[in-house]
């Protein structure tokens, strides 16, 4: 969610859409080991641990499904947002 839209919602549902974000992040990084995304990874020099560690994961479910997954964040560190790049040709954008 844009930052222009997050200053209007209240402190409640700020943290609550970033607890959704956080959880999504966990799936995804999960996911990682043994997926295609571990394969493109490994294809440009960064192993597991590395993606793991800047919380880089894997999607295979929504808009992202099939897209390595990398979270945006803010100057606190905290993920905002992420977005994904399709491992393979075949993927549709």
């Amino acid at each position: 969610m844009p930052a222009s839209m997050m200053r209007g919602l209240g402190e409640h549902d700020r943290a609550a859409l970033r607890a959704n974000l956080a959880t999504a992040l966990d799936t995804v990084v999960e996911r990682l080991p043994g997926s295609p995304g571990e394969t493109y990874l490994a294809g440009r020099g960064i192993p597991l641990d590395v993606a793991q560690a800047l919380r880089i994961g894997w999607a295979t479910t929504g808009m992202l499904a099939g897209r390595v997954v990398f979270p945006l964040c803010g100057p606190d560190g905290l993920a905002t947002s992420a977005t994904g790049r399709a491992a393979n040709d075949h993927t549709k954008p």
